[in-house]
């Protein structure tokens, strides 16, 4: 069967599982079925949804998530580039390079792209190309500039999180293992990942990141954000002062548009000169608010423009980062330390990426065996509480720590005495399916099904990997000319003459 698993991001910026299906087929109808049984699961669609370009999912997304906004996996594509224009010209690394810089570039918009596209291809003679042109067609499902507005977008730009949990999986089970031993493994990487939860919310209660700035905004972004979110909007804080300088300000309609230059260099004393569109220098920094009327001397340098309404206490920058990531940028940032802005306001301020977002309650041990119910639950953990200080207590005292030792092996051997026998390997999984063995077994194993891709051995080969295997072999030389050449000393004056 094939295993689907569901992969999103939790509040401190982890890959966590949400929940899996188990499908016998990778067409549309089954997919429809899995994904309509994860929205009655969890009440409402997701925002944003990442696959590969399997069409069969596309429809079913489609069809059962109509408002979520589906993205294709931007490294799947990447890696068909070799593939697509690697034998229409030789000057492919170079082409690579400029098509990498458009293409993963998120802080450019929609009309710099179209305009970069096109010199690209234009300048590399491949605007015939049919693959690009296909690729072109679904800009809008795989190119970070028309996701600018779509909120985390920013987290989720490849499926790298997914495989990464799918590998996770593969190390718990191996292909033939029975379906219950499955669904175990499967239990058991759940009660992993709720105890990183777990570790990772008990770290933000009781350490303390250090802050470095005096700023009072950053004390509150301490005190809200978790761990991981806190050092990104650190990192943001700081280069708020050391990267980013208001050179200008005005005020239309009681909205006030700052310009802020923003370096790469975090010397203040950078030069910087900006001309304007008749190709003199702006001295007085009167920038006007369109990008494509100035012209910057400087590859480090970048203009961004913040807007501020005081009345709504809002703010918002054209680099769209709190939407791409959910967190303020160090525009924003700049902007507030300029305006003696003390607390990050509470529109800017997500529930995701706050601090004991899952109540404890729900992150309490789960104990594999037996019927624990909440009072058993918080009795075994006030049981372990209390024989792990007893064990601190007596650890540097030998002689009483063996007395505790022989006193918990007497304690167990009365146990043994008074309570029943375990329960055998069958009973404890007879209990766990919540059904008895029977002698005729009534229910056949599941259709054997691959994923699509698996293969087998003898499968065709891409033209990639054609051209790999070719290249590690060791060419043989001709005994006449001593050449790496495709002829033998018997065909080279033929060869030769040829030509």
């Amino acid at each position: 069967m094939v295993f689907v698993p569901f992969t999103g991001v939790d509040n401190h910026r982890r890959c966590v599982s949400f929940g899996a299906g188990l499908l016998c087929h990778e067409d549309e109808e089954s997919y429809v079925w899995l994904l309509q049984r994860f929205l009655n699961a969890f009440g409402k669609q997701p925002t944003l949804v990442l696959t590969d370009q399997d069409g069969a999912m596309k429809n079913a997304i489609a069809k059962v998530f109509p408002m979520s906004k589906h993205r294709l996996c931007m490294w799947h594509i990447t890696q068909k580039l070799p593939v697509k224009v690697a034998s229409d010209f030789a000057n492919y690394e170079t082409f690579k390079e400029r098509f990498s810089d458009i293409v993963w570039d998120s802080s450019i918009d929609i009309e710099e792209f179209e305009e970069r596209w096109g010199a690209l291809f234009k300048d590399y003679k491949m605007t015939d190309n049919n693959w690009f042109k296909d690729m072109y067609k679904i800009r809008e499902r795989w190119i970070p500039a028309y996701f600018k507005h779509i909120p985390m977008s920013g987290l989720m730009r490849t499926t790298s999180r997914s495989e990464s949990q799918n590998s996770t999986f593969n190390q718990a089970t191996h292909f033939g293992s029975p379906l219950v031993y499955f669904m175990m493994s499967y239990e058991m990487l759940m009660e992993r990942q709720r105890h990183k939860q777990n570790v990772n919310d008990h770290k933000d209660r009781v350490t303390t990141v250090r802050t470095e700035t005096d700023l009072h905004i950053e004390e509150h972004a301490r005190e809200i954000y978790t761990r991981e979110v806190f050092l990104k909007v650190q990192k943001e804080i700081k280069l708020s002062i050391y990267a980013c300088f208001p050179i200008n300000s005005i005020i239309e309609e009681g909205v006030e548009i700052s310009t802020l230059v923003e370096t790469n260099k975090s010397k203040r004393s950078a030069p910087v000169e900006i001309l304007n569109e008749d190709g003199e220098k702006e001295l007085d920094w009167n920038i006007p608010r369109t990008t494509s009327t100035y012209t910057v001397l400087s590859s480090c340098i970048f203009i961004h423009f913040v807007t501020f309404n005081k009345d709504v206490n809002s703010a918002e920058c054209d680099c769209f980062y709190f939407q791409h990531y959910g967190t303020l940028c160090r525009h924003v940032f700049c902007f507030f330390r300029k305006h003696n802005v003390t607390r990050i306001p509470s529109k800017y301020i997500l529930r995701r990426w706050l601090k004991d977002l899952i109540p404890i309650e729900q992150l309490k041990k789960k104990f594999a065996r037996g019927d624990w119910t909440d009072e058993t639950n918080v009795a075994a953990n006030d049981m372990f509480r209390i024989l792990y200080e007893c064990i601190s207590k007596v650890n540097n005292d030998p002689i009483k720590l063996e007395e505790l030792h022989n006193q918990m092996k007497e304690m167990k051997k009365n146990l043994d005495e008074e309570c029943n026998e375990p329960m055998s390997k069958v009973d404890v999984l007879n209990k766990f399916l919540g059904v008895t063995t029977e002698q005729v077994v009534k229910i056949k194993n599941p259709i054997l099904a691959k994923t699509k891709g698996s293969g087998t051995h003898s499968r065709i080969k891409s033209a990639k990997e054609k051209a790999q295997i070719q290249a590690t072999k060791v060419q043989r030389r001709c005994g006449k000319c001593h050449q790496a050449a495709p002829h033998n000393a018997r065909t080279c004056n033929q060869v030769y003459s040829k030509k």
